[in-house]
């Protein structure tokens, strides 16, 4: 396995330009299956929420270079700190590199290590790749009533052991 050619690290606000770069490289495939649809520009206020993770209830990684980001991976955790919702996106030029699996052990080590208990991610029923990249990563199918989309689930890799 090759090492990762990118800089892991929180995302800040100073990133908002180059998150909307990567936003605009996205192809409508990959807008569909990260949004649920295809959106042709972010909102300012969503661009700047989405950049200020506060590390309690919003994390977010980046993967960046000198040219810029190309992949996020952020969780919101829910008030009680119990769940929380992940979500990835590597933009296409890196997408099978491994860039999405160290941008994913980075943010659910941290998800970890906060007692995070489940991390549950929400994934269009035909984005195959995010289906077996999420069961790699220990995310199992759970129960959904949505046709369109699959609702997977990983359980805090150290309860069951404490349980034993």
């Amino acid at each position: 396995m090759r090492p990762c050619p990118f800089r892991l690290r929180p995302l800040t606000p100073a990133d908002e330009p180059a998150y909307r770069a990567l936003f605009a490289r996205l192809t409508p495939e990959e807008l569909r299956w990260r949004f649920g649809h295809t959106l042709t520009a972010l909102p300012d206020a969503q661009v700047r929420a989405w950049c200020a993770p506060d590390g309690v209830a919003h994390h977010a990684w980046a993967a960046a270079s000198p040219e810029g980001l190309h992949g996020v991976a952020r969780a919101f955790v829910d008030p009680s700190g119990t769940s929380a919702e992940f979500a990835i996106l590597v933009e296409h030029a890196h997408q099978g590199t491994g860039l999405g699996r160290a941008l994913a052990e980075a943010l659910l080590a941290r998800l970890d290590a906060a007692g995070v208990k489940e991390t549950v991610v929400s994934v269009a029923a035909d984005n195959v790749r995010m289906l077996r990249f999420a069961r790699r990563h220990g995310f199992v199918p759970a129960a959904t009533s949505d046709p369109f989309d699959r609702r997977l689930v990983r359980p805090h890799p150290g309860l069951a052991a404490r349980a034993a």
